[in-house]
Order: structure tokens, then C-alpha cells, then sequence
């Protein structure tokens, strides 16, 4: 979300190609798994009882007291064990690195996304066509990798989506072994529905529909309990406040208009589990000193922006690239030309908006939105 906010605050357009696996864990292949554990230096006791583990494995049917014949298992992982996606990371660790830029590679798993942001230099027109030959490029190294490591893709599953600030959208054609890939409005990527325009509408109202069904359970127990107070705020805490909870991190994109439907959502919460049907907005929060649902956001984001400064270096780091280039772009352009190979004069409007010091990505607004009142 980072880097795509980056690339939307200076490029009219930006794609991301969503990956699907076909049937990830069950193909997994045991002898490339063992070959990878190889190359990253697995110790030569741990690597001989992997070995060991996956030799002469086999799986045999008992239904209603009646037993198969031993099927011999070939490929994939233990479903449900905590083996399975350690093994599948292990054995694709390297899979970035096919890619033409894999620091815009993300693989949680056998979740992979690529983002494809254009160059500012470029003309739109030359913009599309730069970014439709490298995506074509790149599926080409990918099906090569796909085919060396057994590792099937599900064409009817793969899509892309062109988020983009114009009213045109960009036609774009990319192919994976000779069949066009589907260009979608919307893509639902780790639980989050992110939609072409950023405006988190799909994910919003889907979240509003688990909230109602929730919120309606809760208002049974008012009725049946209206004075039990801490079994309604049970409830809300462990049925409702999940469903609120992932929009923290994304709260501070919505627009004014959608935060404000989440707000009222959670107010009417409030007043049911309280009793407090008459009370204003005002008094709800002041009088009764009930937290808001900022102050709730803020409170689980502290907690995550912890976790960033200390286990996720990568984001501070594309942060922090990011800010220095506009800041040595905005130097160039506006006090002294200072960077040898870009040219000196008017630059074009791309460039402009890149040189503005006021533009902020994701990560500026989860910050502002997380250490302000």
C-alpha cells in the first residue's frame, strides 16, 4: 500500500498483478523442497531427517471401517499444520528475485503481488506500453520458474487491476503461456478489498454486513438482558470490535464520508450496550468519557507501529527512500541543481508533483492519524 500510494502521488496510473497458485501446499515438491534447504545451508542432521520425513510417505482412507489401499504421497504438505506454510516459504524464498524489481514483489505465502509503477520520464502513452512489456516479461520468468519448480499457476485465478486517478482507464493486455489474463475493478489481497480508485467501498460495505449481522445478535441480548452490561460488552468485544478492528490500519484513507458510516456504526453500538439512546454524540464521549473510535484505532496502532520499528525494516526503508528522492528532487528543481544525469529547466508535471514536499503516502497518514488528537 506503501509504494502504490508513492507511485499515485506523481504517475496518473499503476498496476498490480495478483498471482494464484494452483493448489499451493498440495504441490509442493519434496526433492526441490530439500534442494532449497540445501542451498540456504540447512544443517546436515535437520536436512537428513527431512529426508527421512518425507521418504516412503503414504495415506490411507478408513470410511465407516473400511480401509483403502495406501496411496504413495509424492507432493505436498500436512494440512492444518503449523509444517505446511513454513515449508512452502522455505521452498519459494527465492522467488522474488526472478522478477525485474523485487523490492515491488510481495509474497505472504503462496499470496504473491507485483506492482508495476511506470517511469515519471515517460510519456502516458510510452508510460503503457513500458508497463505491459515488462508485466509480459516478468509472467514469462514466472512460467519459467513455475515449470523448473513444479509449481503450477492457476491462470483462471491470476488478475490484475489498474488503480488510477483518471477518468480513462489504461487498456492494458498481458498474457501468462499464451492466455489473456483478467483485468478486474477490485482485488480482495490478505482480507482487504482494494479497489481501483482507492476508495475502499467493497471492503467498507463488506465489513458493514458482518457489523449488522453481529449488531443484531447484540440487540437480542438487550432485549433479553438490557441491564447485563458487561455480557453486552463481552459480546461487543469479541464478535464486533474483530470486524472494526480491520479497519484500523486502512482508517486513514477513507474519506470523510466513510469514516464517518463507521463512526455512527459504532456509536450505535455504544448507546445499545449503555442504554444511552438519547444521549448526543457530544456527551457520549465527553460526559460519559466512553472512547471514541479514534482513540480505540490509535491505541491498536501504537501497538503496530512498535511492531513496524522493530521487525519490519522494509517499510521504514521505502519509506525513507522515498522522502530523501523528493527531497533531493524538490533541492534540484527549486535551489541548485545538485543531481548530475537529470536535466535542468522546467520538468514535466509528474516530476513537479514528485518534488512537492506536501504529498503524503500511506504510511504519512498513518502516522498523522495515529500520534494526533
Amino acid at each position: 500500500m506503501e509504494q502504490l500510494t508513492q507511485s499515485l502521488n506523481h504517475n496518473s496510473f499503476s498496476v498490480i498483478v495478483y498471482v494464484d497458485f494452483l493448489q499451493a501446499f498440495d504441490m509442493l515438491w519434496h526433492q526441490g523442497f530439500i534442494l532449497k534447504l540445501y542451498q540456504l545451508h540447512c544443517p546436515y542432521a535437520y536436512l537428513f531427517w527431512m529426508v527421512n520425513y518425507f521418504k516412503d510417505r503414504t495415506v490411507t482412507i478408513d470410511y465407516q471401517g473400511h480401509m483403502s489401499k495406501q496411496v504413495a504421497v509424492l507432493r505436498g504438505a500436512p494440512q492444518g499444520s503449523c509444517f505446511g506454510p513454513k515449508a512452502y516459504i522455505v521452498n519459494h524464498f527465492n522467488l522474488p528475485t526472478i522478477f525485474d524489481r523485487p523490492c515491488e514483489v510481495h509474497l505472504y505465502v503462496d499470496d504473491l503481488a507485483i506492482l508495476y509503477s511506470p517511469s515519471i520520464y515517460l510519456k502516458y502513452s510510452q508510460q503503457v506500453d513500458e508497463i505491459q512489456t515488462r508485466i509480459n516479461n516478468d509472467l514469462l520468468k514466472l512460467a519459467t520458474y513455475a515449470e523448473s519448480n513444479h509449481q503450477p499457476i492457476n491462470n483462471n485465478k491470476t488478475e490484475f487491476v489498474i488503480y488510477h486517478k483518471t477518468v480513462q482507464i489504461p487498456k492494458i493486455q498481458i498474457f501468462y503461456q499464451g492466455q489473456s489474463i483478467l483485468r478486474q475493478n477490485s482485488f480482495k489481497y490478505l482480507g482487504f478489498h482494494i479497489d481501483s480508485k482507492l476508495s475502499f467501498n467493497v471492503m467498507i460495505n463488506a465489513q458493514l454486513v458482518k457489523l449488522r449481522k453481529s449488531y443484531s445478535i447484540l440487540k437480542y441480548i438487550h432485549r433479553a438482558f438490557p441491564t447485563f452490561f458487561a455480557l453486552k460488552i463481552k459480546f461487543f468485544q469479541t464478535y464486533t470490535w474483530p470486524h472494526l478492528y480491520m479497519l484500523a490500519s486502512i482508517f486513514c484513507l477513507f474519506s470523510i464520508s466513510n469514516q464517518n458510516r463507521i463512526n455512527s456504526f459504532y456509536r450505535r453500538c455504544l448507546r445499545l450496550i449503555y442504554c444511552t439512546y438519547r444521549v448526543s454524540s457530544a456527551d457520549l464521549h465527553q460526559t460519559l468519557k466512553l472512547p471514541t473510535l479514534k482513540e480505540k484505532f490509535q491505541k491498536c496502532l501504537l501497538k503496530r507501529m512498535k511492531h513496524i520499528q522493530l521487525y519490519e525494516q522494509d517499510l521504514l526503508d521505502c519509506f525513507i527512500s522515498y522522502k530523501n528522492i523528493k527531497n533531493d528532487v524538490h533541492q534540484h528543481y527549486n535551489d541548485k541543481p545538485n543531481i548530475i544525469g537529470l536535466p535542468i529547466g522546467r520538468p514535466n508535471k509528474r516530476i513537479i508533483f514528485l518534488a512537492q514536499i506536501d504529498s503524503s503516502t500511506f504510511f504519512d497518514k498513518l502516522c498523522n492519524f495515529t500520534w494526533t488528537n
